[in-house]
């Protein structure tokens, strides 16, 4: 009978002996779970660090861009840096997600088989305790419980307290990894949002940037027309006034009246006198006023052409000023005034 309570007891050291040691395992794997989790909050914080260098990166572009007026960015350079910015920032946050989520699902296994471990702990203490209050009866039946049995029962005791105190702190342990857990999704989904309104800038940026290169083109187009159609303008009023007979409309201005019987005015501004046409054929002053007037006529078409094309257009009406005023002479007090109005 003694020999069969020595065997139980020594039976029962020896479980107790190996739960431990199980114990003991799951709380290194724990702790292996705890420095992943550590690990993962050191690459987050990384993230964000490289995160405010996009931010950098970012503002030194929109500062580029509000310059692209007076000397734009090349396009290509502007899509290559933006493309390397959103590659390096895309790839970052792909390995972050598949580390979290692979530390997750390590914490779920290992949370599985804690649980599963407290579980199976628990069945056993209770086995134990059954087992110690059997070998403690029967040692009261004999009437031979020793000193030594009573220490290896204490002993057993203090192992299952020890046990109950780690079970305790273990589910503290747990609870707390679930918030640190927790708190590297929250610090994910901010970088998600931050990379969103990243993006979000990245594309008004491009925009802005398109919509001053196409602004510049078609400014630098319409100027150039301006000034070919100014220089047609320009033209077409000096050949007027070098064909205009002398004292007709705005060009007698300037220009003294002589005797219609005594002198006329040549092509070149110099007066000559005015000679005897031949009987039967037309003068040369006839010819050279009906030349004239054809000249005039073409010219004066394409002047009526031009003004409407400027009148066409709402933004090309402030030039209208400029041709009208070359044209007809203005002084600068009508032009003023002119340009007032428009």
């Amino acid at each position: 009978m003694v020999a069969t309570l020595t065997n139980e007891r020594d039976s029962l050291f020896e479980q107790s002996q190996t739960r431990q040691a199980e114990a003991e395992s799951a709380q290194s794997h724990l702790q292996t779970v705890q420095n992943q989790v550590s690990e993962l909050q050191y690459q987050l914080k990384e993230a964000e660090e490289r995160n405010a260098l996009l931010v950098d990166e970012l503002d030194e572009l929109r500062n580029g861009s509000r310059l692209s007026t007076h000397s734009p960015t090349p396009g290509p350079e502007v899509a290559r840096m933006l493309s390397e910015a959103e590659g390096r920032f895309e790839s970052r946050l792909s390995e972050m997600r598949t580390r979290l989520r692979a530390a997750e699902k390590e914490r779920n296994e290992a949370e599985d088989d804690w649980n599963r471990t407290l579980a199976d702990r628990g069945k056993e203490i209770e086995k134990l305790r059954f087992a110690l209050r059997q070998a403690e009866d029967k040692w009261l039946e004999s009437g031979r419980v020793g000193k030594g049995m009573d220490e290896k029962v204490a002993a057993l005791e203090t192992n299952l307290k020890e046990l109950s105190a780690q079970r305790d702190a273990w589910g503290m342990e747990r609870l707390s990894m679930a918030d640190e857990v927790k708190k590297a999704q929250d610090s994910l989904n901010v970088l998600q949002n931050e990379h969103s309104e990243v993006l979000g800038r990245i594309s008004s940026l491009e925009t802005q940037l398109e919509e001053s290169k196409n602004r510049e083109t078609y400014l630098k187009t319409s100027n150039k027309t301006l000034r070919d159609e100014l220089r047609k303008v320009q033209s077409s009023a000096a050949l007027l006034e070098r064909q205009r007979p002398a004292g007709v409309g705005f060009w007698s201005g300037g220009n003294q009246a002589t005797p219609a019987g005594n002198s006329s005015r040549s092509g070149n501004g110099v007066t000559s006198p005015l000679q005897s046409p031949r009987p039967g054929s037309p003068t040369i002053s006839e010819v050279g006023s009906t030349s004239a007037k054809q000249e005039e006529e073409v010219n004066l078409e394409y002047i009526r052409n031009v003004i409407l094309q400027f009148l066409e257009h709402k933004e090309m009406r402030p030039n209208l000023v400029r041709v009208l005023s070359t044209i007809l002479r203005f002084t600068p007090q009508e032009t003023r005034r002119l340009a007032a109005k428009v």
